[in-house]
Protein backbone atom coordinates (compact mmCIF):
# COMPACT_ATOMS: atom_id res chain seq x y z
CA UNK A 1 0.00 0.00 0.00
CA UNK A 2 1.05 3.57 -0.66
CA UNK A 3 0.48 5.41 2.60
CA UNK A 4 0.82 9.00 3.77
CA UNK A 5 1.34 9.69 7.46
CA UNK A 6 0.79 13.21 8.77
CA UNK A 7 3.17 13.29 11.71
CA UNK A 8 5.06 10.10 12.36
CA UNK A 9 8.28 11.36 13.96
CA UNK A 10 7.21 11.06 17.62
CA UNK A 11 6.25 8.25 19.96
CA UNK A 12 3.54 5.81 18.82
CA UNK A 13 3.18 7.56 15.45
CA UNK A 14 6.81 6.77 14.77
CA UNK A 15 6.29 3.19 15.99
CA UNK A 16 3.37 2.80 13.56
CA UNK A 17 5.47 4.06 10.65
CA UNK A 18 8.25 1.62 11.51
CA UNK A 19 5.81 -1.29 11.64
CA UNK A 20 4.28 -0.29 8.29
CA UNK A 21 7.75 -0.16 6.74
CA UNK A 22 8.65 -3.51 8.27
CA UNK A 23 5.51 -4.95 6.68
CA UNK A 24 6.60 -3.77 3.24
CA UNK A 25 4.39 -0.73 2.70
CA UNK A 26 5.40 2.36 0.73
CA UNK A 27 5.26 5.09 3.40
CA UNK A 28 5.72 8.85 3.13
CA UNK A 29 5.70 11.06 6.21
CA UNK A 30 4.66 14.71 6.12
CA UNK A 31 5.89 16.96 8.92
CA UNK A 32 6.88 20.58 9.47
CA UNK A 33 10.52 19.49 9.23
CA UNK A 34 11.49 20.57 12.73
CA UNK A 35 13.11 17.16 13.28
CA UNK A 36 15.24 15.06 10.92
CA UNK A 37 13.51 12.23 9.09
CA UNK A 38 14.10 9.21 11.36
CA UNK A 39 13.39 6.90 8.42
CA UNK A 40 15.98 8.33 6.03
CA UNK A 41 16.40 5.94 3.11
CA UNK A 42 13.26 3.99 4.04
CA UNK A 43 10.40 6.52 3.96
CA UNK A 44 10.05 9.66 1.87
CA UNK A 45 9.57 12.97 3.65
CA UNK A 46 7.44 15.96 2.65
CA UNK A 47 7.79 19.25 4.51
CA UNK A 48 4.25 20.31 5.34
CA UNK A 49 2.43 22.42 7.90
CA UNK A 50 -0.88 20.55 7.80
CA UNK A 51 -2.62 23.27 9.82
CA UNK A 52 -1.85 25.88 7.14
CA UNK A 53 -4.12 25.44 4.13
CA UNK A 54 -1.85 27.61 1.98
CA UNK A 55 1.43 25.86 2.83
CA UNK A 56 3.45 24.99 -0.27
CA UNK A 57 3.87 21.40 0.90
CA UNK A 58 0.26 20.66 0.04
CA UNK A 59 1.11 20.78 -3.65
CA UNK A 60 3.44 17.80 -3.36
CA UNK A 61 0.93 15.94 -1.18
CA UNK A 62 -2.11 16.47 -3.39
CA UNK A 63 -0.23 15.78 -6.64
CA UNK A 64 0.03 12.13 -5.57
CA UNK A 65 -2.51 9.35 -5.10
CA UNK A 66 -2.58 7.57 -1.75
CA UNK A 67 -4.21 4.29 -0.81
CA UNK A 68 -4.78 5.65 2.67
CA UNK A 69 -3.79 8.55 4.93
CA UNK A 70 -3.10 8.35 8.67
CA UNK A 71 -3.43 11.72 10.41
CA UNK A 72 -1.82 11.80 13.84
CA UNK A 73 -1.92 15.60 14.23
CA UNK A 74 -5.56 16.62 13.73
CA UNK A 75 -6.62 18.59 16.83
CA UNK A 76 -9.34 21.05 15.81
CA UNK A 77 -12.36 21.44 13.57
CA UNK A 78 -10.30 23.74 11.35
CA UNK A 79 -7.64 21.03 10.98
CA UNK A 80 -10.36 18.57 9.97
CA UNK A 81 -11.81 20.93 7.36
CA UNK A 82 -8.38 21.43 5.78
CA UNK A 83 -7.95 17.66 5.55
CA UNK A 84 -11.36 17.27 3.91
CA UNK A 85 -10.65 20.02 1.42
CA UNK A 86 -7.19 18.76 0.46
CA UNK A 87 -8.08 15.08 0.09
CA UNK A 88 -11.60 15.37 -1.33
CA UNK A 89 -11.88 13.00 -4.27
CA UNK A 90 -8.27 11.81 -4.04
CA UNK A 91 -8.23 9.29 -1.17
CA UNK A 92 -10.50 6.44 -0.21
CA UNK A 93 -9.78 6.18 3.50
CA UNK A 94 -8.60 8.45 6.32
CA UNK A 95 -7.40 7.02 9.63
CA UNK A 96 -6.94 9.53 12.45
CA UNK A 97 -6.01 9.79 16.09
CA UNK A 98 -8.84 10.84 18.35
CA UNK A 99 -8.92 10.45 22.12
CA UNK A 100 -10.80 8.91 25.00
CA UNK A 101 -11.06 12.54 26.13
CA UNK A 102 -14.11 12.89 23.86
CA UNK A 103 -16.13 11.22 26.62
CA UNK A 104 -17.57 13.18 29.51
CA UNK A 105 -19.60 12.32 32.57
CA UNK A 106 -19.13 9.94 35.47
CA UNK A 107 -19.40 6.57 33.73
CA UNK A 108 -17.69 3.43 34.99
CA UNK A 109 -16.47 2.20 31.63
CA UNK A 110 -17.11 3.77 28.23
CA UNK A 111 -18.22 2.23 24.96
CA UNK A 112 -17.89 3.83 21.54
CA UNK A 113 -21.60 4.75 21.58
CA UNK A 114 -21.20 6.96 24.67
CA UNK A 115 -20.04 9.74 22.36
CA UNK A 116 -21.73 9.97 18.96
CA UNK A 117 -20.17 12.53 16.58
CA UNK A 118 -23.21 12.28 14.30
CA UNK A 119 -25.48 13.82 16.94
CA UNK A 120 -22.96 16.16 18.57
CA UNK A 121 -23.49 19.88 18.02
CA UNK A 122 -20.49 22.21 18.13
CA UNK A 123 -20.95 25.17 20.45
CA UNK A 124 -18.88 28.05 19.02
CA UNK A 125 -18.91 29.87 22.37
CA UNK A 126 -17.16 27.29 24.56
CA UNK A 127 -13.45 26.95 25.23
CA UNK A 128 -11.79 24.43 22.95
CA UNK A 129 -9.55 22.31 25.14
CA UNK A 130 -7.98 19.02 24.02
CA UNK A 131 -11.10 16.91 24.58
CA UNK A 132 -13.43 19.42 22.94
CA UNK A 133 -11.04 19.78 20.01
CA UNK A 134 -11.17 16.02 19.41
CA UNK A 135 -14.99 16.02 19.73
CA UNK A 136 -15.17 18.69 17.07
CA UNK A 137 -12.73 16.84 14.80
CA UNK A 138 -14.89 13.73 14.95
CA UNK A 139 -18.10 15.71 14.41
CA UNK A 140 -16.77 17.49 11.32
CA UNK A 141 -15.23 14.41 9.74
CA UNK A 142 -18.01 11.91 10.44
CA UNK A 143 -20.74 14.28 9.26
CA UNK A 144 -18.99 15.86 6.27
CA UNK A 145 -16.03 13.82 5.00
CA UNK A 146 -16.46 12.26 1.52
CA UNK A 147 -14.17 9.30 2.29
CA UNK A 148 -14.11 6.32 4.65
CA UNK A 149 -13.06 7.04 8.23
CA UNK A 150 -11.43 5.25 11.12
CA UNK A 151 -10.96 6.99 14.47
CA UNK A 152 -8.72 5.71 17.27
CA UNK A 153 -9.86 6.87 20.70
CA UNK A 154 -6.71 6.38 22.71
CA UNK A 155 -6.48 6.83 26.49
CA UNK A 156 -3.20 7.86 28.14
CA UNK A 157 -0.39 6.30 26.09
CA UNK A 158 2.72 5.24 28.01
CA UNK A 159 5.96 3.57 26.99
CA UNK A 160 9.67 3.71 27.70
CA UNK A 161 10.25 6.23 24.92
CA UNK A 162 7.39 8.62 25.73
CA UNK A 163 8.93 11.99 24.91
CA UNK A 164 6.42 13.80 27.17
CA UNK A 165 7.87 11.92 30.17
CA UNK A 166 4.48 12.14 31.88
CA UNK A 167 5.09 8.87 33.74
CA UNK A 168 8.60 9.98 34.70
CA UNK A 169 7.08 12.98 36.49
CA UNK A 170 5.18 10.80 38.96
CA UNK A 171 7.97 8.26 39.38
CA UNK A 172 10.44 10.99 40.26
CA UNK A 173 8.01 12.60 42.71
CA UNK A 174 7.48 9.29 44.52
CA UNK A 175 11.18 8.40 44.55
CA UNK A 176 12.01 11.80 46.02
CA UNK A 177 9.24 11.57 48.64
CA UNK A 178 7.61 14.68 47.20
CA UNK A 179 3.92 15.46 47.53
CA UNK A 180 1.67 14.82 44.53
CA UNK A 181 -1.80 16.39 44.58
CA UNK A 182 -4.89 14.77 43.03
CA UNK A 183 -8.38 16.20 43.06
CA UNK A 184 -9.95 12.73 43.06
CA UNK A 185 -7.70 9.75 43.88
CA UNK A 186 -10.64 7.37 43.29
CA UNK A 187 -11.13 8.37 39.68
CA UNK A 188 -10.42 5.56 37.20
CA UNK A 189 -7.98 6.03 34.34
CA UNK A 190 -7.25 3.93 31.26
CA UNK A 191 -3.84 3.42 29.67
CA UNK A 192 -2.36 1.75 26.62
CA UNK A 193 1.25 0.96 25.76
CA UNK A 194 2.70 2.91 22.85
CA UNK A 195 3.70 -0.27 21.04
CA UNK A 196 0.13 -1.60 21.29
CA UNK A 197 -1.28 1.71 20.05
CA UNK A 198 0.97 1.46 16.99
CA UNK A 199 0.00 -2.17 16.40
CA UNK A 200 -3.69 -1.24 16.45
CA UNK A 201 -3.15 1.48 13.85
CA UNK A 202 -1.30 -0.90 11.55
CA UNK A 203 -3.94 -3.61 12.08
CA UNK A 204 -6.75 -1.25 11.10
CA UNK A 205 -4.94 0.05 8.02
CA UNK A 206 -3.94 -3.37 6.74
CA UNK A 207 -7.45 -4.75 7.30
CA UNK A 208 -9.22 -1.60 6.05
CA UNK A 209 -11.27 -1.30 9.22
CA UNK A 210 -13.86 1.48 9.40
CA UNK A 211 -15.53 3.23 12.32
CA UNK A 212 -14.54 4.14 15.85
CA UNK A 213 -12.29 2.09 18.12
CA UNK A 214 -11.36 2.42 21.79
CA UNK A 215 -7.80 1.12 21.88
CA UNK A 216 -7.15 0.59 25.56
CA UNK A 217 -6.17 -1.72 28.37
CA UNK A 218 -9.15 -3.86 29.39
CA UNK A 219 -9.29 -2.53 32.94
CA UNK A 220 -9.17 1.01 34.26
CA UNK A 221 -7.39 1.59 37.54
CA UNK A 222 -7.78 4.31 40.14
CA UNK A 223 -5.21 7.05 40.49
CA UNK A 224 -4.62 5.79 44.04
CA UNK A 225 -3.76 2.34 42.69
CA UNK A 226 -1.46 3.89 40.12
CA UNK A 227 0.48 5.80 42.78
CA UNK A 228 0.65 2.73 45.04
Amino acid sequence: MKLLVLGGTNFFGMKAVQQLLDNGHDVTIATRGNKPNPFEGKAMHITLDARDASHEGWTEVTDQQWDAVFDNICYTADDARIIMDKFKGSIDHLYFTSSMAVYSGDIDGYTEADFDPLTYHINPNIEVNYGEGKRQVEQVLFTEAPFKLTAFRFPIVLDLDDYTERLHFYVEKVMNDEVVYFTDPEIKVNYVKGTKAAESIVWAIENQKEGIYNISSRNAITVETFIA
